[in-house]
């Protein structure tokens, strides 16, 4: 090809051979795939002998830019098209779509004659879509067609797909950007990370492999979405409300809520293996210089068995992996703080953590992901509901406050919190701040900005009903252990 065609550069190269391929969507077999077997198979014979004809959409810009778009969206795409090979007359891009949930509103642009190798866009007048305000399921992948066609029977397509109606939100109003799904999960809704943008800081990630809420009130009965052996998740949460954004009003710049829950334990003696715990979660961000390094994340949880809850535990499970070395990280825990981290040892680029802001006694576990056989928690064969509890329930012992020292490991943490009772129908609110800063002083900063935006900003909301759990008082500086009563009680500070 380039003895054929000195001239043309690799993109012109890899044009002349699509444009020249032999069609297969109708061989015996194909049909299924119509469409999705690019432009065919090599034709290196058709390659050499002549010069082809090649157009192709280049860049497309969405207004607004988003990696999802909710339903009721209407957005711009502004297409850049570039002629790779012979001049073309008369061509036209028609977009359509091959999605009942996504309509075209304006879909052409006439571009008329265009030479080798120049470009053309339609920024002046961009392409229209609209998704349906109803009706869209969860997650829905919407594709669009681009057509391109030119005089002499020209023609080609290319598509784009979109995202729509996603069962997660975005907080990015400050530095650190994180994900919150509609069932407990933060950063990806799975564990191959294609539902949700992770988590960020100052554009730079992913910092987190996969995270989430996690409760329990005993070895047997665990209630997560985390994953439990290979590439299975354990899907104890079903939704409630689908989490969405909402007026923010004078408290923060952003504020996301919705409901999930898992299912109630069954009666008549069968074992227990849920904790039958309903989850109201709220999550807020602000862009305002003192508060852009964390969002801040409160989960009500309402006991709706016929049992009181003895204990209760909380936490969340964070498998963070920072750039530069993933697998090559380490955690820590301040306790001043109630504050666990993980940090790079080597490069110390970026510290990422979990703050516990309000609830019962705190809990942390660090621990390396491929810890020898027989350690109490060991990823490389899976995350057992008896390895999840006793992540967040064995309190802030010595030896589980670190992980990955001295030259890092594939490590992950979890900080919770131990209530000591919930009794049914009692609700009892439990908040956690994620944070990420530049050094360790400055992530203490951030923590401490948390602790107070929090005590100051977001007073505590009395929950519904006679038996509602009641304002924690603003937790005073310094190492104070905090414990929690029953939701007819305060809770009371030991210092």
């Amino acid at each position: 090809m380039r003895q054929r065609f000195p001239a043309y550069t690799a993109d012109q190269i890899a044009a002349q051979l699509r444009q020249t391929a032999d069609p297969i969507d109708a061989v015996a077999g194909n049909a299924t795939f119509a469409g999705r077997l690019g432009t065919g198979r090599l034709n290196m014979y058709r390659a050499v002998a002549a010069p082809a004809r090649e157009v192709r959409v280049t860049t497309t810009t969405f207004t607004p830019l988003r990696r999802a778009y909710a339903p009721g969206t209407t957005l711009r795409l502004a297409a850049t098209v570039q002629n790779m090979l012979l001049p073309v007359a008369g061509l036209t891009v028609t977009l359509t779509s091959l999605s009942p949930h996504l309509a075209v509103v304006q879909g052409t642009f006439a571009v008329g004659d265009l030479a080798t190798m120049s470009t053309a866009d339609n920024l002046a007048t961009p392409f229209a879509v609209a998704v349906a305000a109803a009706g869209v399921p969860l997650n829905t992948t919407a594709t669009l067609r681009y057509r391109l066609t030119a005089a002499d029977g020209y023609q080609t397509d290319q598509f784009v797909e979109l995202l729509l109606n996603p069962d997660y939100v975005t907080l990015d109003a400050g530095d650190l950007s994180l994900t919150v799904t509609s069932r407990g999960k933060l950063g990806y809704d799975d564990l191959a990370a294609t539902l949700g943008d992770g988590a960020t800081y100052q554009g730079e990630g992913p910092l987190l492999s996969e995270g989430g809420l996690l409760l329990a009130t005993s070895p047997t009965r665990v209630a997560d979405r985390l994953r439990t052996s290979g590439s299975n998740i354990r899907q104890s949460f079903f939704q409630v409300a689908q989490i969405g954004f909402a007026p923010a009003g004078p408290r923060a710049d952003q504020l996301a809520r919705g409901a999930f829950q898992d299912t109630v334990p069954a009666t008549a003696g069968a074992p227990a293996r849920s904790v039958g715990v309903r989850v109201r979660q709220r999550a807020y961000a602000w862009a305002s210089a003192t508060r852009k390094d964390f969002v801040v994340l409160e989960y009500t949880l309402r006991n709706l068995t016929a049992d009181t809850l003895k204990p209760l535990c909380a936490g969340l499970f964070m498998d963070w992996d920072l750039p530069t070395a993933p697998g090559l990280n380490a955690a820590a825990y301040d306790t001043t703080r109630a504050l666990g981290y993980c940090y790079d040892p080597i490069a110390n680029r970026i510290f990422a953590g979990v703050q516990l802001l309000r609830g019962g006694a705190p809990a942390v576990y660090s621990f390396d992901n491929n810890a020898p056989a027989g350690s109490p928690v060991r990823l490389a064969d899976g995350f057992s509901p008896a390895e999840k509890y006793l992540t967040v329930s064995s309190g802030t012992a010595r030896a589980q406050r670190t992980a990955g020292l001295p030259t890092g490991a594939d490590v992950s943490q979890v900080v919770g919190t131990r209530l000591a009772q919930l009794a049914p129908g009692d609700s009892v609110l439990v908040t956690f701040a994620v944070l990420a800063a530049r050094s360790l002083p400055e992530l203490q900063a951030a923590a401490d900005a948390s602790r107070l935006t929090y005590a100051t900003l977001l007073p505590a909301r009395a929950q519904p009903g006679p038996q509602a759990s009641p304002p924690s008082p603003t937790p005073p500086p310094g190492p104070c252990a905090w414990s929690y009563l029953p939701a007819s009680a305060s809770p009371k500070s030991k210092c």
